[in-house]
């Protein structure tokens, strides 16, 4: 089972801007599923579960223009790239074969994009849904993976004479049938992407607490609102509707606009 979606063209740097504002910061959302916009869409199907998680429904093909991205860009602004891709993530081994997949995980999509030109303010780096489906008994490697999407976003600003910053984002919620087995490897999978990111000063948006950790490693947001709710997810149990990835954007906007007003990166 993985979190199903469309893959993205390494060449496909397109935006998902609609706003007529004149964009300020310039951010770059590296992800999976969620973050490409794969519609929580049930169809019906024969055989058993990972039979009908490994069908991408026709229905419930990632349209850019549907992403949380989409409706944070409106809220605040930004002018933003997604490289959201179906069924990565930061160590995802799909059918074993890591060699060829390693070439999609998010440190080595972050370098990929920035050699093309793309050059953002921030980057974003959200969502271990597959990680945790995949990789549940090893969250070691995938801290392992973060560290290295940290190291690179500094080599690059060391070369580049650049001042890129870094947000991660940690797991994914998800609902039904999966939900037991998710939340089963959520905690530590959570975790350990948290303290490689305070250890590096590096701040965390947590939807398993619903609040956001600064670069100084102070809570500064509350927690009383979640960033999912379970009317969010769609039918598959693992990925939001239409309406809930406009919710879930609306939240991490809010949550974005704190951070970025703390850590003085408006200025």
């Amino acid at each position: 089972m993985h979190f199903i979606g469309l893959y993205v063209k390494k060449d496909d740097l397109s935006k998902v801007t609609k706003t007529t504002r004149k964009p300020g910061k310039k951010v770059l959302f590296v992800g999976n599923s969620w973050t490409q916009a794969t519609l929580g869409t049930k169809i019906p199907y024969k055989g058993n579960d990972t039979e009908r998680y490994n069908t991408i429904p026709v229905n419930a093909a990632p349209r850019r223009y549907n992403s949380y991205i989409n409706t944070i860009t409106d809220a605040l602004g930004f002018e933003c790239i997604n490289d959201g891709a179906g069924g990565t993530g930061y160590s995802v081994p799909i059918n074993g074969n890591e060699e060829v997949w390693s070439q999609l995980w998010y440190n080595n999509r972050i370098k990929f994009m920035i050699e093309k030109g793309v050059t953002p303010d921030i980057i974003v780096v959200g969502g271990a849904g597959n990680d945790i489906l995949l990789r549940a008994d090893n969250p070691q490697k995938v801290a392992e993976e973060a560290q290295k999407c940290i190291d690179t976003v500094k080599t690059l600003n060391a070369q580049n004479n650049t001042n890129m910053k870094l947000i991660i984002i940690g797991v994914e919620r998800v609902t039904g049938g999966l939900r037991e087995e998710f939340d089963k490897s959520a905690e530590p999978m959570n975790k350990a992407l948290k303290e490689v990111a305070l250890k590096n000063n590096i701040p965390f948006i947590d939807f398993t607490t619903n609040t956001t950790i600064a670069s100084d490693n102070k809570t500064i947001t509350d927690g009383k609102t979640p960033f999912v709710l379970p009317e969010y997810i769609g039918a598959d149990n693992l990925h939001p509707t239409l309406e809930g990835y406009e919710k879930i954007g609306l939240r991490l906007a809010e949550e974005m606009q704190t951070l970025l007003n703390y850590e003085g990166w408006n200025n």
